[in-house]
Order: structure tokens, then C-alpha cells, then sequence
């Protein structure tokens, strides 16, 4: 919900209603959050399996992606 709504801050530009810019602006700095829970979930959920993968560069990678997209579009984007 927040980055659908985050987005609303991008509608004011091209002659949208000025509340807009607020609720977009709101909802674009709430971002991080969920990124965050996402990066959680994700070593959550691999440090819990119950057996082990055989293709550690797969694990690896999306342990990876849930940290840089928090980073690059939660934490840099904000």
C-alpha cells in the first residue's frame, strides 16, 4: 500500500491536485518499512529450512536481492 499510494507524490507533476504531493510524500517515506520486513523474511526464512540447498549461489543471491532492494529502494529512495 505504500508504494501504491507512494507514487501519488509523482501525480502532483503532471497537474493532479496538490494533496497529492502530501499523501504521496506520506506513503513514499513509509517505504522502508515494509522493505525492511521483506529483508527480515527473507533470512528468516532460510535460516529456519529444514534442509540444506544444493545451489548456495541461488540462496545466496536472494538474500542478497532482499537486502539491496531495501537499501536502493527503501533506505536510498527515501
Amino acid at each position: 500500500i505504500t508504494g501504491i499510494i507512494g507514487t501519488g507524490h509523482h501525480f502532483y507533476w503532471i497537474g493532479a491536485p496538490g494533496y497529492w504531493q502530501w499523501w504521496g510524500s506520506i506513503f513514499s517515506a513509509l517505504e522502508p518499512i515494509p522493505f525492511f520486513i521483506m529483508t527480515l523474511f527473507a533470512f528468516n526464512v532460510i535460516n529456519k529450512r529444514k534442509r540444506e540447498h544444493p545451489n548456495k549461489a541461488a540462496v545466496l543471491w536472494a538474500m542478497g536481492t532482499a537486502v539491496l532492494a531495501f537499501l536502493g529502494a527503501g533506505v536510498w529512495g527515501f
